[in-house]
Order: structure tokens, then C-alpha cells, then sequence
């Protein structure tokens, strides 16, 4: 389904699962992914797997342009844990505020 801008539609996407009875997704497909499902408020978890190094401009971002309109529309989600896994970091998150 097409959406705003000619993208996915994904409330759409994610109503058309739930119709075939796919009630959680795991979303793993880069910046813009991630900003859209954000900015739609269709994130309930994030696990974030991260190196213990900086890339800076030259590194590919884990997140696009959310157009925030006030800092206070930010999404928020509360750390439920953080542990090793290998030489990274796995973090995880719920919704809502910390």
C-alpha cells in the first residue's frame, strides 16, 4: 500500500499482517524504516544493538528525520536492559517515558 509521498503506507502494512494474523514484527531495514514506524507511533519495543565505537558523518545513520515539531513530541521509551553480546552492546527499550 502506498503512502504519503509515494513511500509504504505502513499502518496499512501493519493492519494487512494483523488481518493475517502476524501480531508482532521484528522491523530491521535501515533509517528511513525505523523514522517512519517512529513518526507513525507504531514502535512498542526497540532492541538496539551497538559497537562500543563512533563512526561520526562517514558511519550510516540508525535513524532518518522524524520532523519533530516541539522537542517534547519526541518519542520516549524506558531502558529495560543492557547487556554484552560479543564485543557490542544490546540494549532494549519499551515505550514510554523513563
Amino acid at each position: 500500500p502506498a503512502g504519503e509521498g509515494g513511500g509504504l503506507d505502513l499502518r496499512e502494512l501493519l493492519r494487512a499482517l494483523a488481518r493475517g494474523g502476524v501480531t508482532r514484527v521484528m522491523a530491521e531495514g535501515g533509517a528511513g524504516l525505523a523514522a517512519g514506524l517512529l513518526a507513525a507511533d507504531l514502535v512498542d519495543r526497540i532492541a538496539w544493538f551497538h559497537a562500543p565505537g563512533t563512526m561520526g558523518a562517514e558511519g550510516h545513520p540508525a535513524l532518518g528525520p522524524l520532523h519533530l515539531q516541539a522537542l517534547a513530541a519526541m518519542p520516549r521509551f524506558r531502558r529495560l536492559a543492557a547487556r554484552a553480546a560479543g564485543a557490542d552492546w544490546l540494549t532494549e527499550y519499551e515505550r514510554g517515558a523513563e
